[in-house]
């Protein structure tokens, strides 16, 4: 079981330093885009409007990949957050069958400890994720 906890380990910091790295190429230009549309907004002159939406376009061609990737880490982080509430829950349901067959499951344990903190920070993380990002 260590074994593939480590290997699950490795595979979210693979997937966290994706994330990290699509989320830095693609800050600075949604943020030229966004002062792009602003102008967008406030101009009243055609030949402008073209000129700004032509190299908004540009810009969004140039994130595309990265975007792509980007949502597809999100969407592999969702399910690593639901499974690492899922290996909290199982220790639950254990634990309630365990007491009621009359047998012994010592529950506080390292283990139950950084499930518990791998669920709570899976939790804020798939938060962080659905408001911010």
């Amino acid at each position: 079981m260590g074994f593939v906890g480590a290997l699950y380990v490795v595979f979210s910091c693979v997937i966290y330093e994706i994330v990290i790295q699509a989320v830095s190429v693609t800050s600075p230009v949604l943020n030229q885009i966004s002062g792009i549309e602003k102008v967008l907004v406030k101009s009243g002159n055609l030949t402008e409007i073209n000129l700004l939406l032509n190299e908004s376009d540009k810009l969004y061609e140039s994130i595309r990949t990265e975007c792509s990737s980007l949502y597809l880490a999100f969407q592999v982080i969702k399910v690593l957050s639901l499974l690492n509430c899922s290996f909290l829950f199982q220790h639950f349901v254990t634990m309630i069958f365990a007491k009621k067959l009359g047998r012994f499951y010592d529950f506080p344990q390292i283990m139950h400890l950084s499930d518990l903190t791998m669920a709570v920070a899976s939790m804020i993380i798939y938060d962080w994720f659905t408001s911010t990002v």
